[in-house]
């Protein structure tokens, strides 16, 4: 296993603000005479064709504000977008499935400093209000990543939040933030046949846009989600390695059958892992080093095994199928996710409890990032930026894909038009 090791950053200076971006995440950047552009992605085979789909909505206009929000609906909902200012404001996009952090700070300079890794070392303080909105965002279904808060584990440095367009001013701080809402009105639903055809187009761009990799493991297990994956991959000329995860008891045992067939239909070779090695809170042989608390680090060594898995086969690709027909497809994107489930008083000392009731409390302004359309809770992707630093290796669903997401949002409106839920 990889040592845990400090992460490498890239700096980008400017008379107010300074940009630290790791190296994992790959950037881009457009000067214009008003402001400077940084278009952030995971994915450095994808991240040129992922800002041309941007810059076609209006390439030279000043991106502020709700113009921004707007516009990033044009993003990949895994991406981000920070706009420096020549005027001491500055404008930050964050997609709703956002793979890698972001934060912002102001320095001891009374400079702005934009993040994505909490410089924690001997010299930070650690924030006790930010430690406990990690824990009180548990008790927030599907939110693995605490977007209700702005507050971070670090003290003096702010959470800049998923599915949300943030503006910034270098004295006042946050001073405006506008959701970024995939939302398809029932009125606006496309016909059956036309969101058929926008399915195929979508799955197919996935495939085209993964045809350089050459090579990629597959994490088939059986279902609508991974095989799709599968099928679109290989339509382009992608080598596909699969490796299945069996668990031979309950419902479970029927699966190795279904995984073998759809393996040998789609003419992809497979290895098995026993499920029951990867149980929540196994321990891998190696922990990686997370910005903040996160509740995904219960399967943490099933998910560093597929990666190490990939690695030493010399495979940086893994398709998966988060987010797909468990999700995006079977579920009415245009609610809220459901209630927030209460933790027990018992787990705290009365202090603790005060402090974890407060931050609590504070998270309700923000619950309007609950929906569902904003993708926030399709699930927790901030260990993929440490997967690749650590292994070299990139997580990649079609389901956090624009096009598929779109045609998530039409197919939920269309079943609100024929009378489902």
């Amino acid at each position: 296993m990889p040592a845990t090791k400090i992460v490498s950053i890239n700096s980008y200076q400017h008379q107010y603000c300074c940009l630290n971006i790791r190296n994992a995440v790959a950037v881009r950047v457009i000067k214009k005479p008003q402001f400077t552009l940084y278009y952030l992605s995971l994915f450095d085979d994808e991240i040129e064709c992922r800002l041309e789909l941007f810059l076609s909505v209006q390439p030279d206009d000043y991106w502020q504000e709700k113009s921004l929000a707007q516009a990033a609906l044009n993003m990949e909902p895994t991406d981000a977008i920070v706009i420096i200012a020549n005027n001491q404001t500055f404008s930050i996009a964050r997609g709703g499935i956002c793979n890698f952090p972001l934060y912002w700070s102001k320095n001891e300079l009374n400079s702005i400093v934009i993040s994505t890794v909490l410089p924690i070392d001997e010299n930070r303080t650690l924030s006790i209000p930010g430690l406990m909105a990690s824990i009180a965002v548990v008790s927030v279904a599907y939110q693995n990543e605490p977007n209700l808060t702005l507050n971070s584990p670090l003290y003096g440095w702010t959470r800049c939040r998923r599915g949300a367009v943030s503006i910034f001013s270098k004295t006042l701080g946050l001073i405006a933030e506008y959701p970024v809402v995939f939302f398809v009105p029932a009125a606006e639903a496309p016909k059956r046949h036309d969101l058929l055809d926008s399915i195929t187009s979508a799955m197919n761009n996935f495939g085209q846009k993964n045809s350089k990799i050459g090579k990629a493991v597959l994490e088939l297990s059986g279902g609508f989600d991974s095989t799709l994956a599968a099928i679109a991959a290989k339509r382009y000329g992608v080598a596909l390695q699969g490796i299945s995860v069996n668990f031979p008891f309950y419902e479970f045992r029927y699966e190795e059958a279904i995984q073998k067939q759809v393996a040998k239909e789609l003419g992809v070779n497979r290895d098995q892992f026993l499920g029951s090695d990867f149980y929540a809170y196994a321990n891998p042989d190696w922990w990686p080093q997370l910005d903040e608390p996160a509740t995904s680090i219960i399967a943490i060594k099933r998910d560093l095994t597929m990666a190490k898995y990939a690695a030493d086969r010399g495979i940086h690709r893994l398709l998966v199928g988060q987010g797909g027909g468990d999700q995006l497809f079977s579920e009415n994107m245009s609610l809220p996710v459901p209630e927030p489930v209460s933790l027990t008083r018992q787990a705290f000392n009365e202090a603790g409890w005060q402090l974890f009731k407060t931050e609590k409390q504070k998270m309700q302004p923000a619950k309007k990032y609950l929906q569902r359309s904003m993708l926030t809770y399709l699930h927790d992707a901030r260990l993929d930026v440490v997967l690749k630093e650590s292994f070299g290796t990139h997580t990649r669903s079609p389901f956090s894909d624009l096009a598929v997401i779109r045609c998530a949002m039409s197919w939920a409106a269309l079943s609100s038009q024929l009378g489902g839920t």
